[in-house]
């Protein structure tokens, strides 16, 4: 019996630790969130044109590359293709 009892507190206090410490990581978290809301919300916004900016700049590069390659192998483009014939 006193094996099992053992156990028992053993398993209990495993997982009731487990539990109870997400809980305060939980609650930790979202306290320091409402906290420095305004922060974050500045540097969200401050970060988000600069990644913009940089998605945007090596979507232009690589369109750069990829446009100046095809010009090399020979491929044109003229406004005639582009435009849509009239009937």
């Amino acid at each position: 019996m006193k094996t099992t009892f053992r156990k028992t507190m053993i398993w209990l206090h495993t997982y009731l630790g487990i539990i109870s410490g997400w809980l305060l990581f939980v609650i930790f978290v979202t306290g320091t969130l409402s906290y420095f809301t305004a922060d974050i919300t500045y540097l969200s916004f401050f970060l988000g044109f600069v990644l913009c900016g940089a998605v945007f700049s090596a979507l232009a590069y690589w369109l750069r590359v990829r446009l100046s390659a095809s010009s090399l192998s020979g491929a044109t483009c003229n406004q005639d293709n582009l435009e849509t014939k009239k009937e």
